[in-house]
C-alpha cells in the first residue's frame, strides 16, 4: 500500500555527560517507538557471556560453592563484541591460596585457552577480555581463598573451566548491556512555571508565608508539575555496562527492532500467521496472532496502523493489541472494518505489512541522528 503517513521522529540535545551517560530527547514521535528502543536495550542485545551451564569445576573447598560461583560467573561482562570467535575459547581457573593471607580472586587471574591451536590468549588480550573497573580501577572481584592454616589443612584452592557463548538479557537478566535505558515526557518549563505562577497568587491570597510558599513550591515540582509536558517527546537516558559504547547500543538496537519487524513483514508475505476471523461478536472483527513477539514489535505496529488506518484513512473502526499471559509466546493485534468489503484476510495481510515497512523507516531515521 502507498505510503502517506509522515511520523518521522526528530533527536535532539544529544549529549554523553561526565558519568558516561548519553542523553537525548526524540521529538513527534510516540511511546510505543520510544518504549521499543528501551525495552530491545533491556533485553534483546545479543552479548558475549560466560556459559555456567558448560561449566565444569573439577575442585572447589573455598566458602562459595559451584552454583554460587556459576551465578557470578554469568555476571561478569565479556568485552568480546566478536560472537563469532566464542566456540573456540575456554575459560579456565585454577588457583590455590599458597600464602599466609587471604587471596582475592579476580578476573585478572582468569586464563582463556584458544582451543583450535591450543594455546593461551596473552595477558594483555585477557585483560582486554576482562578489563578494569571504571569506577573502582580494579578488576572484577570473583571470589575468595583462604590461607592455610596449617599441615592439616592446606589453602583453598579453586579449580574450573567454561565456555563461552552469545546471549540476551531476555533469557538471563545478568547478561545485559546497558546499566541505564529510561525515558520519561520532556517537561514543558514555560507551561510549568506559567502554571506555578497563578498557583503562587492563589497562595499569597490566602495569606501564606514566603517560607511555606517556598516549601509548596518545592512540592508541586517534585510532583505536580510532572504532568505537565510536551506531547509526543521524550527524555532519553542510555548508559553501556562497557562491551559496546553508547552510540553502538542504539545503532544495535534499532537495527534488531528493523530485523524483527522485516521477519514479521516476510512472514506476512508468506501468510503463516494465523488470523483468527470469529473471535470476538465485534462487526468484521479478527484477531492477527503475531506469534513469537510481544508488545516491543506488537505496539509498534499497532501504533502504525492506529496513526495511518484508524485516524487517517478512516478505514478501521477498532485496532488494539494485547498480550494476555507474560508466559503466552504469541500476542494479538484485533481489526475491525469499517467496510465488510475490505474485511479480508489478504487486505489484514497487507495492512501489517505496511505497518512494519512504516516503522523500519522510523527506526532508521532514529539511527541516522547517532
Amino acid at each position: 500500500m502507498a505510503s502517506t503517513l509522515d511520523i518521522t521522529p526528530v533527536v535532539k540535545d544529544s549529549i554523553q555527560n561526565k558519568q558516561g551517560v548519553l542523553e537525548f530527547t526524540i521529538q513527534n514521535t510516540n511511546v510505543s517507538i520510544v518504549n521499543g528502543l528501551r525495552r530491545t536495550l533491556l533485553t534483546n542485545i545479543p552479548i558475549a557471556i560466560i556459559d555456567s551451564k558448560q561449566s565444569e569445576f573439577y575442585k572447589n573447598t573455598g566458602r562459595l560453592h559451584n552454583e554460587i560461583l556459576k551465578q557470578r560467573l554469568d555476571c561478569i561482562p565479556v568485552h568480546i563484541k566478536d560472537t563469532s570467535v566464542l566456540s573456540d575459547l575456554l575459560l579456565e581457573v585454577d588457583m590455590t591460596n599458597e600464602t599466609d593471607m587471604l587471596m582475592y580472586l579476580t578476573t585478572r587471574d582468569f586464563k582463556i585457552k584458544n582451543i583450535s591451536t591450543d594455546t593461551y590468549l596473552t595477558d594483555e588480550a585477557t585483560e582486554k577480555i576482562f578489563p578494569l573497573n571504571k569506577l573502582t580501577n580494579s578488576f572484577v572481584l570473583f571470589s575468595r581463598l583462604r590461607p592455610k592454616i596449617s599441615n592439616d589443612i592446606p589453602g583453598e584452592k579453586l579449580h574450573f573451566t567454561s565456555r563461552f557463548k552469545e546471549g540476551t538479557a531476555k533469557e538471563n537478566g545478568a547478561y545485559n548491556v546497558v546499566s541505564i535505558s529510561a525515558y520519561a515526557n520532556t517537561p514543558d518549563k514555560a507551561a510549568q512555571a506559567d502554571t506555578w505562577n497563578d498557583i503562587e497568587v492563589s497562595l499569597q491570597e490566602k495569606g501564606m508565608n514566603q517560607k511555606d510558599i517556598d516549601f509548596e513550591r518545592k512540592n508541586w515540582y517534585a510532583l505536580q508539575a510532572k504532568r505537565i509536558f510536551l506531547q509526543n517527546s521524550f527524555d532519553f537516558k542510555c548508559q553501556s555496562v562497557g562491551v559496546y559504547t553508547n552510540l553502538e547500543l542504539i545503532h544495535l538496537a534499532c537495527d534488531k527492532i528493523n530485523e524483527q519487524l522485516q521477519d514479521v513483514h516476510d512472514k506476512c508475505g508468506s501468510q503463516i500467521y494465523e488470523i483468527n476471523m470469529k473471535s470476538t461478536a465485534m462487526k468484521n472483527s479478527a484477531d492477527f496472532i503475531l506469534q513469537g513477539y510481544d508488545y516491543t514489535i506488537g505496539k509498534i505496529i499497532e501504533y502504525i496502523l492506529h496513526e495511518e488506518y484508524y485516524k487517517k484513512v478512516n478505514l478501521l473502526s477498532y485496532v488494539g493489541f494485547i498480550k494476555n499471559h507474560p508466559h503466552d509466546d504469541y500476542s494479538i493485534i484485533r481489526f475491525a472494518f469499517k467496510e465488510e468489503d475490505e474485511f479480508n484476510k489478504e487486505n489484514i495481510y497487507n495492512l501489517v505489512m505496511y505497518s512494519c515497512m512504516k516503522a523500519k523507516e522510523i527506526y532508521v531515521a532514529i539511527k541516522e541522528y547517532f
